[in-house]
């Protein structure tokens, strides 16, 4: 069995000792990776041996491993890529259902990029970092949409949008990019404080959407830029991937189209 530990502290440790001991292929995510050495052991007062096992260790593969911060990110930008304050939308797409070659192009291509930081930092354990072209086993795009698209599980599921009438009364609706980032920023400091209210919410809100698109079809739609997909994902997601690329000194172009949206 494939295990992962997130912390090299006392508890996080121990835990992977006696793991690694019974044979399991652990991998233990530590913010100082370079303390430690392929293998741990416990030792008694006497200085004896009790446990030891073999470990791999790495940090930023947690925060590198392509997940929602790509996945989200591109088909919003793909959804939306016209958008400006004052163009609204007819109809929405379902987000995973309806998912297209040009969300994949641009999934695969932010995939790529994450690999080249991987590549370009050797010795933190990106080895371990799995790219959504294995995770979904598609090499092209044409693969890449329909391991999306046919998921069972994301079926339904609804692009974060909200009635641009609504949106205008309740003050959701976006007048610039400076008021676009200043909304931003207001919204991450709350998001932080009431995210598991929106957790909460996250469902219920997605299928009264999908009501209101299906039964409603004369009314027109914007991004719901207060959903997590723009308060986490963006913020907290893609800005530090492209940070650490930065550093790396690794071009991201495609991720620097992606964050154009905000």
């Amino acid at each position: 069995m494939k295990i992962t530990i997130a912390g090299g502290g006392n508890i996080g440790t121990q835990f992977a000792v006696h793991i690694a001991e019974k044979g399991h292929e652990v991998i233990m995510f530590t913010s100082n990776p370079g303390i430690f050495s392929g293998s741990l052991s416990i030792i008694d007062k006497e200085g004896n041996t009790i446990h030891e096992g073999k470990i791999s260790l790495g940090f930023m593969a947690l925060t590198l491993t392509p997940s929602n911060p790509i996945l989200h990110t591109a088909r919003l930008k793909t959804i939306f890529s016209d958008y400006r304050p004052g163009v609204t939308y007819d109809s929405i797409p379902l987000f995973y259902e309806d998912w297209d070659d040009a969300s994949s192009e641009l999934l695969m291509a932010c995939d790529d990029e994450i690999q080249d930081i991987c590549r370009a930092l050797p010795g933190f354990g990106l080895e371990f970092v799995v790219s959504e072209r294995m995770f979904y086993k598609a090499e092209s795009t044409a693969q890449m949409t329909k391991a999306i698209s046919s998921e069972e599980s994301l079926k339904g599921l609804t692009t974060p949008s909200v009635k641009a009438e609504a949106a205008e009364i309740k003050g959701r609706g976006l007048g610039g990019i400076r008021t676009r980032r200043r909304f931003l920023s207001e919204r991450i400091a709350r998001h932080i404080e009431r995210r598991a209210y929106w957790r909460e919410r996250t469902e219920k809100r997605m299928a009264a959407c999908c009501d209101e698109q299906k039964e409603e079809t004369g009314n027109t739609f914007i991004p719901d830029l207060h959903s997590r997909y723009f308060t986490a994902d963006f913020p907290y997601g893609l800005s530090v991937i492209q940070q650490i690329g930065n550093i790396a000194g690794v071009d991201m172009p495609k991720y620097r189209q992606s964050h154009r949206l905000v």
